[in-house]
């Protein structure tokens, strides 16, 4: 894998904190670039802090998966893409209520582990096959998911009729389509 498709993977992690972000951006009142960043920063932590832990773990299952390193990356991105799926079309009807208050440490704590526990499992695949190194990977996701994340936020400032299954959606595109890429390298 190269920086390009590392970075396409963030996008498609990034998804989950892009919605709950927009949600946020919806329901505060004025610009608060504080609040943004606060959002931002625990989401690109999560994703890069769980993403660098799957990946230690990965390095320690990988002698005993040698000759699967395609495949086992296959089916958990495309696992993950049909969750995103599912959970947009779960949530299909659903408006911001149950992000309406992250007003807490717990709270975005909370958030944070939630939105990046695809991190982990996709961490466990960079061990199998990314030739790249672990840390930078771990980096670049966690920062493209802050970027995501701000952006999320000034969407749902100005945007009100964004709903998160959108980004289910296409996260969910983007993780099949490196699946699929995985499969056939």
């Amino acid at each position: 894998m190269n920086f390009i498709a590392i970075f396409l993977i963030g996008i498609g992690l990034s998804m989950d904190a892009f919605a709950v972000s927009i949600c946020q951006g919806l329901i505060q009142s004025g610009h608060n670039k504080k609040e943004m960043e606060k959002i931002a920063f625990t989401f690109g932590f999560f994703q890069f802090g769980m993403t660098f832990l799957g990946g230690i773990a990965g390095k320690i299952v990988l002698p005993f998966v040698k000759g699967y390193e395609h495949i086992i990356p296959c089916i958990i991105f495309c696992g993950i893409a049909v969750f995103m799926l599912k959970e947009g079309w779960k949530n299909r009807h659903n408006s911001c209520e149950a992000v309406s208050h992250l007003d807490g440490f717990k709270t975005l704590f909370l958030l944070g582990v939630a939105t990046s526990m695809d991190a982990l499992f996709v961490g466990i695949t960079f061990a199998l096959q990314v030739n790249y190194p672990l840390f930078w990977a771990s980096v670049l996701i966690g920062c493209t998911t802050f970027m995501i994340s701000a952006i999320g936020y000034y969407f749902g400032k100005s945007f009100s009729d964004i709903s998160k299954n959108k980004a289910y959606y296409l996260g969910a595109v983007l993780l099949f389509g490196l699946g699929i890429h995985s499969l056939i390298r």
